[in-house]
């Protein structure tokens, strides 16, 4: 089944944003590494200290860790280095890409609604939001917070990673320059972070400025979920496209979602598409297992649950609603009880049956 034109346009502004986020991702990664080499001889001076003190038979800690003087002035120097990449470069550079991923969404959304009703670019008196109407997302988190507060939560990570890797490669007897190295890749988990915070909240804006753009025009009275038909999506996603909620609704997504949505007219039949759970059942059995891991992919061949019972609900203080995967224990818990109810339900259809029947 073909995609609709709509479907098209959209599915193109995705890919357009996709390729762009690399490009932003990779440069992000590369000014962060270049922190990670400025810390390197402090790190390795640090491992050293600890080598020296395990071979004296000395016990490896946190606790003895944090008495560590050379630890106290590494930890000063990866807040330093942080704070200044968070408020002199990721900052800046995420809000500007907010501010583009928004304009972006409202002009998705308009070439959107061209396209669906045929319009041909012409103005049909449609209101049109202006682009200034989205600067108050800028340089703001999903629950209304300063990024800024955002990012410097990736300070922790960061600072966790390194410890972890130090006590371990330290106890495991690691020489002190792997020990060194495996500090900074531990300190990778900072910029996980950072990168999970650009992309979430990025596009968090083009889906945002898609749907303020929607009301905006007076002609859209609901959304459908457009998920993305591919091998990395998310299985609660893939399951849930095509789902219909409200116009005054926002659609719920996950750290690093890509779903958008697809405007339900108030005049007109609805948009129709290969939904993602005919996508999934399109896809060579070794794909489908690769993506589900074996339990789900047997429990779901073995009729223990379908495609649609994947999607569950998860919450968070900094993210809000969104979808997740089920786990095998919760759907085994969902069949069980609905094996119970359904006998449960035959039991006392029986009983009312044998109540009416002549000569009960």
């Amino acid at each position: 089944m073909p995609d609709p034109l709509v479907v098209t346009i959209l599915r193109q502004y995705k890919e357009a944003l996709r390729l762009r986020e690399a490009r932003q991702m990779a440069d992000m990664a590369r000014q962060y590494a270049q922190i990670e080499m400025r810390l390197t001889d402090s790190m390795q001076l640090l491992a050293n200290d600890m080598a020296a003190r395990k071979a004296a038979g000395q016990t490896i800690s946190e606790g003895a860790l944090y008495r560590m003087d050379r630890y106290k002035a590494l930890h000063l120097q990866v807040e330093r280095e942080l704070d200044n990449y968070t408020n002199q470069y990721a900052l800046p550079f995420i809000e500007a890409e907010q501010q583009y991923y928004g304009e972006m969404g409202i002009r998705g959304a308009w070439d959107s609604l061209m396209a669906q009703t045929g319009a041909g670019g012409i103005n049909l008196g449609w209101n049109r939001l202006p682009v200034e109407a989205i600067e108050n997302m800028v340089g703001l988190a999903g629950d209304g917070s300063p990024l800024r507060a955002l990012l410097a939560k990736a300070y922790p990570d960061a600072m966790d990673g390194i410890i972890k890797q130090l006590i371990q490669s330290t106890a495991l007897g690691i020489n002190p320059r792997q020990t060194a190295y495996n500090m900074a890749r531990g300190m990778d988990m900072g910029l996980d972070r950072a990168l999970t915070i650009a992309r979430t909240e990025q596009l968090r804006a083009f889906r945002m400025a898609s749907t303020a753009q929607y009301r905006e025009s007076g002609i859209v009275k609901g959304f459908k979920r457009l998920a993305t038909h591919d091998t990395r999506t998310c299985l609660a996603c893939l399951m849930s496209d095509g789902e219909v909620f409200d116009s005054a609704q926002e659609l719920s997504d996950h750290p690093n979602g890509r779903c958008t949505v697809i405007p339900i007219l108030a005049i007109g039949p609805q948009v129709q598409w290969e939904n993602g759970q005919d996508w999934f059942k399109s896809l060579p059995e070794e794909q489908q297992q690769n993506m589900m891991g074996e339990q789900l992919f047997n429990g779901w061949k073995g009729h223990k649950f379908g495609l649609s019972d994947l999607r569950k609900t998860a919450h968070s203080d900094t993210w809000g609603d969104s979808p997740r995967v089920a786990t095998f224990k919760e759907l085994e818990l969902r069949r069980t009880w609905t094996t119970v109810q359904r006998e449960s339900f035959v039991n006392r259809q029986a009983k009312k049956q044998a109540a009416i029947s002549p000569g009960g």
